[in-house]
């Protein structure tokens, strides 16, 4: 049974983190943009840290983890400032998209179209 866990356990990380490593590429392959594919980190990340702390609060209850409110607010705070941010402080698609294809040309200075 000890193996059962275990495995389970580190398949979900593996796919976990081959999926985080390749979203950008898999979501571009169903018509998303970098930015749009981008994007799509940010409500995995809220989800992540919500559920991180509602099964802390569920495994240890709430008087164990009664010194970590101001830790734990914060730590849901952090991830949406910076959606805020990136929500605000937008780069259009065409920039990024140039930037992309000049990597792609290996010539730092040129723009192909």
């Amino acid at each position: 049974m000890f193996w059962a866990v275990t495995a389970a356990v580190a398949a979900s990380g593996m796919v976990t983190t081959g999926l985080a490593f390749h979203q950008i590429s898999l979501l571009g392959e169903r018509g998303l943009s970098p930015v749009q594919a981008a994007a799509n980190f940010v409500p995995q990340t809220g989800a992540a840290i919500t559920a991180t702390v509602a099964m802390g609060v569920l495994a240890f209850g709430r008087e164990r983890l009664g010194g970590y409110g101001p830790t734990l607010t914060l730590l849901l705070a952090v991830p949406l400032a910076a959606a805020l941010t990136a929500v605000t402080a937008r780069v259009p698609d065409d920039v990024l998209r140039r930037r992309v294809q000049c990597r792609l040309a290996n010539e730092p200075g040129t723009i192909t179209s």
